[in-house]
């Protein structure tokens, strides 16, 4: 990869973000370098019940050394993971890890980043989140001064941009206006 391997956010702890690590590991195989921002120790205690080890790094240049492996670049959590049950006490390593990830991309150690599903309520309760989603918290990390967009893509090239995000169905005709309309369409363009 021309600026270095992916990186992979686990999202919420108690979540499907650790499940999804471990099958893209495994079923990858290493063709596309990739690592995870996770809490190694917990991480290893989870990892007997897949098919691949893990292996902790410090650089994300050492994935490429490590191709057997889900490689795991160390954030330690507060508490336990527990499958379905939220620690609050876990929101604020979720923040930050987002915010590694997008640090390790600015300094070129990192091509990209893929991120697993957040608690939005658990990390506003639990750390004062004040983003409606990624993608807004992404566009805040980059310094960006525009609206941000999120783009969903298919391996055919179709693409589809939500005018909106982040928001319950019933407030979309509300906030929906020509001018939200026009600036979406002119940052994707």
């Amino acid at each position: 990869m021309k600026n270095g391997p992916l990186i992979l956010t686990l999202g919420e702890p108690a979540g499907i973000g650790i499940e999804i690590s471990f099958k893209a590991a495994e079923a990858l195989n290493g063709e596309i370098p990739f690592f995870a921002i996770g809490d190694f120790q917990k991480l290893k205690k989870i990892s007997r019940n897949y098919n691949i080890d893990i292996k902790k790094i410090s650089c994300p240049s050492e994935v490429y050394n490590n191709k057997n492996y889900l490689c795991i670049f160390d954030h330690k959590l507060e508490k336990p993971i527990q499958s379905g049950v939220i620690d609050l006490k876990n929101a604020a390593q979720v923040i930050s890890s987002i915010k590694i990830a997008v640090k390790l991309i600015k300094d070129k150690k990192a091509s990209g980043l893929v991120t697993c599903p957040i608690n939005k309520w658990a990390l506003k309760v639990g750390a004062n989140f004040k983003f409606s989603g990624h993608t807004e918290y992404l566009s805040e990390l980059d310094g960006s001064k525009k609206k941000p967009v999120m783009m969903l893509a298919s391996p055919s090239g179709f693409r589809v941009v939500p005018v909106t995000t982040h928001i319950p169905i019933k407030k979309v005709p509300k906030l929906l206006t020509k001018k939200l309309l026009f600036n979406t369409i002119l940052t994707v363009s």
